[in-house]
């Protein structure tokens, strides 16, 4: 059983999580109109690497890969990475938007926004799956020892959030100053996660177990604190 009222709160935490998602591209779009293609092009390139990466993982050759211990977890992760800035970086080599920082950081929040939305209709649509039924105790006994757990929903998406804006920044800086780290630094925060997510996935994790939680989300902050420190380099350094 869960202490009195965490439920509840983690309910609360999760649904101001959500209304920040919703409001948050709208209020930006209010105040910054030109926000509004990048924000797109942000969202429909994750879109198209979401389809990229489900056709690629889903042949033999992959699976087999993904499965090879954790070097083959980390190409999963880099060719996660490599899906989602790729498809982005074609898209400004198509014109769809421009190579600035700025354009970066929207492109950032619609990436995160629909990958929010793409959670949320997945969970609905699978909310009398037996699973996930059965996920969801696993996760009210986590919950009921710690806090991570319990609010891990947010957690998630903050460091997710900042990882998806501050990539997309170094995207842009590779392509405006033709350097090549920023870039790389993104895909390395790429291959960390989502290959760690992979291996654990392979090996069928309790992600909410509290030690495992808490050892993803500090490997996540870390990530998020290193592409954002970055990015905010970029943004301020001198010019020339």
């Amino acid at each position: 059983m869960l202490p009195s009222g965490t439920e509840a709160q983690a309910n609360l935490t999760n649904g101001a999580t959500l209304l920040a998602f919703a409001s948050v591209p709208v209020a930006m779009w209010i105040a910054h109109p030109d926000s509004a293609v990048p924000m797109g092009v942000g969202a429909l390139a994750w879109v198209f690497a979401l389809v990229l990466k489900v056709v690629v993982n889903r042949t033999p050759q992959a699976e087999r890969l993904s499965r090879r211990g954790p070097g083959g977890a980390a190409l999963a992760g880099l060719v996660s990475g490599v899906s989602e800035l790729g498809v982005l970086w074609l898209a400004v080599a198509a014109g769809m938007a421009e190579a600035t920082l700025q354009s970066g950081l929207w492109c950032g929040i619609g990436a995160a926004a629909v990958e929010v939305a793409y959670l949320v209709i997945t969970g609905v649509r699978r909310r009398h799956d037996p699973e996930l039924r059965r996920q969801h105790r696993v996760w009210l006994r986590g919950a009921a020892a710690s806090r991570v757990v319990a609010h891990m929903f947010a957690i998630e998406r903050a460091l997710a959030t900042l990882i998806h804006v501050a990539s997309r920044v170094l995207v842009m800086a590779s392509i405006s100053l033709g350097v090549v780290w920023p870039v790389l630094l993104a895909l390395l925060a790429f291959t960390a996660v989502d290959g760690t997510a992979t291996y654990g996935a392979v090996h069928r994790w309790n992600w909410c177990r509290p030690t495992t939680a808490r050892r993803f989300y500090l490997l996540l902050a870390l990530c998020a604190v290193a592409v954002c420190i970055a990015a905010g380099w970029l943004a301020v350094r001198p010019v020339g």
